[in-house]
């Protein structure tokens, strides 16, 4: 059987770890220990996806810019102390196991820095599972194209034979810029009314639909 893709690109937080509140609690904790104006927990949760760098204009545009590195810091450390909980989304690896047993590609594209995806995978002892993974810290940031197109580049997979699966706008937008299909998961960052009005390819509201939208 000729599946519809050949390689099949995952968003990281949100789509397969379950790991939105953490992140969104991080930042509104971490602002309350600078005294930043306060924002709302949908706003925390709109920038997962995007470079600590780029999130901070959205979640704390009043911080004093010499501040910028404790600030990152502070995050970075509650999140580290959040990692022995964070777990994948039920039915995820039985889904990456068979994408691979039907001779597809599975990739990451992510919004974390290679030392934070690698500690993560490692504890999970999901690493193996990725032919290729690419992070904000190797690539421009979403929702640049610049992930998709190297992972292009370096899996000599054609575009029309691949596909981004993620949660957020920035994922959905990445993809439309590179030529990529993208399907829209419901279960992270972003409703399923709200990633409809985003137009991906396709939106999915549970692992079912997912691995039946990639073609299995």
């Amino acid at each position: 059987m000729r599946y519809p893709y050949k390689l099949v690109v995952f968003d990281f937080d949100g789509t397969l770890v379950d790991s939105i509140h953490m992140i969104a609690r991080g930042i509104l904790l971490t602002n309350e220990a600078f005294h930043v104006k306060a924002i709302t927990y949908e706003k925390a949760k709109s920038v997962i996806g995007m470079s600590l760098d780029d999130m901070m204009e959205i979640i704390a545009p009043d911080l004093e810019p010499s501040l910028i590195p404790d600030y990152i810091d502070h995050y970075v450390k509650y999140f580290r102390r959040c990692d022995p909980f964070l777990k994948l989304f039920p039915g995820s690896l039985d889904l990456i196991h068979k994408l691979k047993e039907n001779g597809m590609y599975c990739a990451v594209a992510t919004g974390k820095s290679r030392f934070g995806l690698s500690r993560i995978t490692g504890r999970m002892k999901i690493e193996d599972l990725f032919d290729w993974s690419i992070c904000c810290d190797e690539a421009k940031p979403k929702p640049d194209p610049d992930m998709l197109i190297k992972l292009h580049k370096m899996s000599g997979i054609k575009k029309s034979r691949m596909i981004m699966v993620g949660d957020s706008e920035h994922d959905v937008r990445m993809a439309q810029t590179a030529g990529v299909d993208v399907i829209a998961v419901s279960w992270g960052a972003r409703n399923h009314e709200q990633l409809v009005n985003m137009q991906p390819t396709k939106v999915v509201d549970n692992m079912q639909e997912l691995a039946s939208s990639l073609g299995l």
